[in-house]
């Protein structure tokens, strides 16, 4: 379920760390065009929206502390650090019915929505990352679709309640967000 291979270092990075129970790291996945960050804070966070907003928050303290002497340990990866991954798989489809027939108002005029779909498929392993989504959303008109010191040792370890983002970098909300919380969607070795 968990594997602490160095290798892991590779395509990860600390985006923020305050201790081993609260940090998130940055993993870079195959595809350059997503980001994906792993969330592990102490804090209950009530909805799936405050988990983004932690994630955003943290990075940008992340970046400032980076810069500073006192903190550049954070952020860099020593070889006492253990790294530990949730080997994650899961590819999840919904057709959005609900939003069917609906009317949005654009400045081309009002359209209806003919077909409301989107398939996340996310793995994470030893040996990276793949994200893949793709939304379609059907109108009823010709538009397109929608789409220093020696510091002590880090350790990264996701073995309780964490969060998985999944978002394009060049947008400003994730397009998946998901709370684990069990070993439902791990992957048992």
């Amino acid at each position: 379920m968990y594997n602490p291979d160095p290798a892991i270092r590779e395509f990860c990075q600390v985006g923020y760390y305050e201790s081993d129970q609260a940090f998130l790291l940055k993993i870079f996945p195959k595809d350059e065009a997503h980001e994906i960050w792993l969330l592990l804070c102490r804090d209950n966070l009530q909805t799936l929206g405050a988990a983004v907003q932690k994630a955003k928050d943290w990075l940008k303290t992340g970046e400032e502390q980076a810069r500073s002497e006192t903190h550049q340990w954070k952020y860099r990866f020593n070889s006492n650090d253990v790294i530990s991954l949730p080997e994650t798989r899961f590819n999840i489809a919904a057709h959005y019915k609900g939003l069917e027939g609906q009317v949005i108002y654009l400045k081309e005029g009002q359209r209806t929505i003919v077909t409301a779909y989107q398939r996340t498929g996310f793995i994470l392993n030893e040996t990276g990352a793949v994200a893949e989504s793709h939304a379609v959303m059907v109108v009823d008109s010709a538009t397109a679709p929608v789409r220093m010191e020696m510091p002590p040792p880090k350790k990264l370890v996701f073995n309780q309640p964490f969060y998985i983002i999944l978002k394009r970098k060049a947008a400003a909300h994730p397009y998946f967000v998901m709370r684990v919380a069990n070993a439902e969607l791990l992957v048992k070795k």
